[in-house]
Parts: C-alpha cells; structure tokens; sequence
C-alpha cells in the first residue's frame, strides 16, 4: 500500500479544513496510514528504540504531529516544517531591507511550561474543537512536555510539536518563533529595542548587523563564538581520545564538514572560517603527517563549496500540493532536529 500519497491526501483534508469538531482528527490519528507512517518515521529518527517501552510513546508523538503538522504550518512567523536556517535567514533579511526596515530588534526567550489548559486554549484557536482528539494530545503532551534533561532527541521532538501550539498567543505581530526564542522586528523604536544598523544583535548561533556600502544594504550573518569555541572543543576531544590517526582524522572530516554544513547560510562569515581553519591545521598538522595517504581537511575549501548566500524563501505550503514534495524529502521535514 502507498501509504505516504494516501497521507499527504489525509493532510490535504486537513490544511483546507478551518474547524474540527466532531470527532474527525481522532479518526484520522487512528487509521492504519497514520500508525505505519508514524511507525516509519519512529524507527527512522529513533532506531535503537525499537524493542524499548519508549518506543510507544514517541511513536504517539509522530501520529500526533503527523495530524497538527498542516495545522502548525499555517500559523504565520513561525518556523516550518519546511524552514532551514536559510529560510530563517531569509525572512530577517526582508524585514532588514531598506523597502520594510524593520530595524528595531528585540530577542525573548519564553519558558516553556506543561500548561494542559494553555494547550487547549490555543488549539481552539487553531481550530481544533474535536474533543477526543485534544484529550489524546493532552496524554501525549503531559508525557514529554516541557523537556527534562537526558531525552535529548525526544525533547526535541516535542517541542517542534508542541512549542507552536503553546507559544500561539505569545506571539507579537511582526515576531519571528524559532523554539521558545522570539524575534521582534518594527520600524519605529520600542522599549528594549535595538537598532541593528547601530549595533549587532545576537541569538542562535549567529549575529547580526545591517551595514551599508556604495549605498547598499545588506543583512550582515556573522558566527558568534560559543558555535566557534564547540567546534573547537570537538576537535580537542577527538585529538585527546585514543583512536588511531586513521580513524581520527575520518572522525575530524565528519566533524569539520558537519560543522560548514550547519552553518552554511551564515553568508559573512568567511573571515572567520579562515580564522578557525587556521588554528584547525596547526591541531592536526602533526596527526596528518603520520599518515601520507590522508589529506588535510580544508575548512575554507569546504565553506567554499557549501555556502549559501542567496536569499531563501519558501512561496508556497506544500501540504496544499499532495505531489509537490518527494517522499525523501519530506520524511526529513519530520527530524527531531529541525529547528535546532
């Protein structure tokens, strides 16, 4: 059976759907297709739980988000299943521009809390009324919400889940959510605003600052050090570990491009990859040499061919279209670590 085009149609029905109430997403959240796709995407993202007692309660999380996802989706500024950091970027970059100039900015962290209430309050809201539905979402929700510590994937799950349900009435009009962090962007000065053409601001992984040249603007996306300082940390621990230079320098590879991946859409951060490729190569010049047939890793090469510094936007809501999105493509949409 191909269960995936008959999920994207189950979803279909739910994105041109504004209320539910009678009992139409508990039917859904039971149906053979939501249970083996959630089962998929469980041994995908988790596949040592499989003979666990977890292995239950993260697949529920899957068949919960499996029906919320084309609901969240909806909701305007706040990150998509669909997003990557460029994407993220890109929306910061248009409210910067000198045609929106949105240059007062201000970063909020909210807490986040096993409110049962809260969630109900705001999945009305979102329209959904179905009352046996919001009971099992209230189960699910009161298992892995908010995140304790040691759970690292599964809390992360949840949040993507759960923290645009919960943040819903947090959000400002023109506020970006990403987690529990919020962006807001406004043209005229508010209280503990910052203008970004004055001074960087920082959150996430990155700072920002719009600068001008030859009449020019642009949305400066620089590194902050603590993504910088792991990285190094990283690579002290693998060169400390007893493993042999083979091995090492395989495990340093992996590392050094994991690290320009992540950070491939940080567009003005070049300077400081050539920084840190420098002091990478004194670290593992030794190591290097005591094997001829394993190159040096060259994180300017890497960031070279990686970068991504044209602007990202995401036009449409692929749950509208049931062919619009490989299937490949958009099991990863469902990665416990998509927003992080």
């Amino acid at each position: 059976m191909n269960y995936y085009l008959n999920l994207r149609e189950i979803q279909y029905r739910i994105v041109s759907t504004n209320t539910f109430t009678n009992g139409e997403l508990f039917k859904i959240v039971n149906t053979t297709t939501i249970n083996a796709y959630a089962e998929k995407l469980t041994e995908k993202f988790f596949p040592k739980v499989k003979d666990l007692v977890i292995y239950k309660t993260i697949k529920d999380l899957y068949r919960v988000y499996l029906v919320i996802a084309p609901i969240i989706q909806k909701i305007p500024l706040s990150y998509k299943l669909n997003w990557t950091r460029g994407h993220y970027f890109g929306i910061l970059r248009k409210f910067a521009s000198n045609r929106i100039n949105r240059k007062w900015w201000k970063v909020r962290v909210e807490e986040r809390v096993g409110n049962e209430d809260r969630l109900e309050r705001n999945l009305r809201k979102l329209g959904v009324c179905d009352g046996e539905f919001l009971n099992f979402m209230k189960e699910v929700f009161k298992k892995n919400y908010p995140p304790r510590k040691g759970r690292i994937a599964r809390e992360k799950l949840a949040c993507c889940i759960f923290d645009p349900i919960m943040f819903y009435h947090k959000k400002e009009k023109w506020e970006l959510r990403r987690g529990s962090e919020f962006v807001k962007m406004e043209r005229e000065k508010f209280e503990g605003a910052v203008s970004i053409e004055e001074q960087e601001i920082e959150f996430w992984d990155y700072k920002f600052k719009k600068t001008t040249d030859k009449n020019i603007s642009t949305l400066q996306i620089t590194l902050r050090e603590k993504p910088i300082q792991k990285f190094k940390e990283e690579v002290e621990r693998v060169l400390m570990s007893n493993a042999s230079p083979n091995v090492k320098m395989i495990v340093l590879n992996k590392i050094g491009e994991g690290f320009i991946e992540t950070h491939k859409y940080a567009k003005d951060s070049f300077a400081q990859i050539k920084d840190l490729n420098r002091w990478f190569k004194k670290r593992v010049k030794k190591l290097a040499g005591t094997e001829r047939k394993i190159k040096e890793i060259d994180l300017v090469r890497i960031y070279k061919e990686k970068a991504i510094s044209k602007l990202l936007v995401v036009k449409s809501d692929f749950f509208w279209d049931v062919r619009q999105v490989e299937e490949q493509v958009y099991v990863n949409y469902f990665s416990p670590y998509r927003e992080g």
